[in-house]
Order: C-alpha cells, then sequence, then structure tokens
C-alpha cells in the first residue's frame, strides 16, 4: 500500500492505573491492547508503536496522535536519549525504555527498508464530535481496552 492515515490514542484510570492503548487505520482496520497497571504515556506511546509496526509496508504513513508526549519522544527526544545511555537531559532514567526502544527499532527497519519516515500529526484531542474521526475511534478502543484492563491483560484486532 502507498499511503495511509492511522489515528492513535492510549487510556488510563489512576496513572498509573489499568491501561489501553489502539489504533485504527483509514481502512478500518484496527488493534488495541491492555495492561494491568502501567501510565497514560506509555498508553500513548504503545499506540504509536503499533501503529508503526503494523503498517511497516505502508510507504507514507501518516499518524494523527493527541500526544504531544508521543510526538515529541518519536521526533526529538528518543535520539537523545540514547545517545546519554537511556537519560533524560536532566540525568534521570528514560521512562518507559522499553517501549521507546522499540519506536528507535520500528524506525530503523522503515529506514532500512526505504521508507519515508512516518508523518505524526498532533490532533486535538476530544475535539467537537466528527473533528477527528481515527483519533476518536482508537480514544473509543483504548478506552474499552483499558476497562479490559481490569481482569485480563491482552491484544484486540478488527
Amino acid at each position: 500500500m502507498s499511503s495511509m492515515t492511522v489515528g492513535t490514542d492510549g487510556a488510563c484510570s489512576g496513572n498509573p492505573g489499568p491501561t489501553g492503548w489502539a489504533w485504527v487505520a483509514d481502512d478500518g482496520t484496527w488493534e488495541a491492547g491492555s495492561l494491568h497497571r502501567s501510565t497514560n504515556q506509555a498508553g500513548e506511546l504503545l499506540g504509536l508503536l503499533h501503529a508503526i509496526e503494523a503498517h511497516m509496508h505502508v510507504r507514507d504513513l501518516t499518524i494523527e496522535s493527541d500526544s504531544a508526549y508521543a510526538i515529541g519522544t518519536y521526533t526529538a527526544w528518543m535520539d537523545g536519549y540514547r545517545r546519554r545511555g537511556w537519560t533524560t537531559s536532566a540525568g534521570k532514567p528514560v521512562s518507559n525504555r522499553e517501549i521507546v526502544e522499540g519506536l528507535v527499532a520500528a524506525r530503523e527497519q522503515r529506514r532500512q527498508a526505504g521508507l519515508p519516515p512516518v508523518r505524526l500529526v498532533k490532533v486535538k484531542g476530544h475535539a467537537r464530535p466528527g473533528a477527528h474521526p481515527l483519533n476518536e475511534a482508537a480514544d473509543t478502543r483504548a478506552v474499552w481496552a483499558r476497562e479490559q484492563a481490569r481482569t485480563t491483560e491482552g491484544r484486540w484486532q478488527g
């Protein structure tokens, strides 16, 4: 496939607490997952990571996210984290290191395949209904996955 747009989102109750993540593509496919206890930031990063991994075959991949943290991690911070030995600019250990390492690996896999960089677009979360349908659909699935996290960790797709 030559181009696709995917919305991502994460949801958490308690932060940390039951966490869900999801992505929804413009072709109607989706994936969601749950963790018994994690954070909203981890949910946002997992939505992004799994969206990239699931769409490695897409040349021009656009991802819409309402998370400035996830977008900033991917576009601006993760290379610095790696250069500094997985510490922040303040010298503290990087939060969600395993997920960030996965994002670095996914980006490198795209580069090695000769694919252009993923285009990340910041959208306003919980905007007026219909404003960002892919992000809204991802939010709905991430919230559903968060509720599943109360009893099980898992992944679902459609």
